[in-house]
């Protein structure tokens, strides 16, 4: 095999994404897969290195509720 499929080349916010997503599974709530690709296509944009940008980033893609 060669090498480059071997060892595919590790996506951060994807890791983030599906981390954090996870979480938020195991703690009862519901989140769709398309949230979860949104959510990781915005990650990907803004970028890991602001913390308000992860912030909104996870508020506009994740949060369907107001309360």
């Amino acid at each position: 095999m060669p090498a480059d499929l071997a060892d595919p080349p590790v996506d951060v916010s994807e890791r983030l994404a599906a981390g954090f997503v996870a979480l938020l599974r195991r703690l009862g709530l519901e989140v769709p897969v398309g949230s979860v690709i949104t959510f990781h296509d915005s990650l990907a944009a803004v970028g890991l290195d602001d913390r308000d940008n992860v912030y909104w980033a996870g508020r506009a893609t994740l949060v369907h509720d107001p309360e």
